[in-house]
């Protein structure tokens, strides 16, 4: 999914699951962490052979496009 406000505001939890990552077609690695009281922000990457994810942050509180520089960021330090 190519994540716009809209699609990211009607993301919901499947039945039966805790929780749900979804991820952006646009930047591999860059998701949103779907949980019944929020949603966040999240970056997974492999830094010396290991998967790591970060949370960014809460979604009502950063923009989609300081979400990305963010998930940029991280995935460029981990290089």
């Amino acid at each position: 999914m190519r994540f716009t406000r809209q699609s990211v505001a009607d993301l919901t939890i499947p039945a039966g699951k805790a929780y749900v990552i979804v991820w952006d077609e646009s930047l591999p690695g860059f998701g949103v962490r779907v949980n019944p009281t929020n949603k966040q922000w999240v970056v997974q990457y492999r830094a010396n052979g290991k998967t790591r994810r970060e949370t960014i942050g809460r979604v009502e509180r950063i923009t989609l496009d300081d979400a990305r520089k963010r998930a940029r960021a991280s995935m460029a330090k981990a290089q």
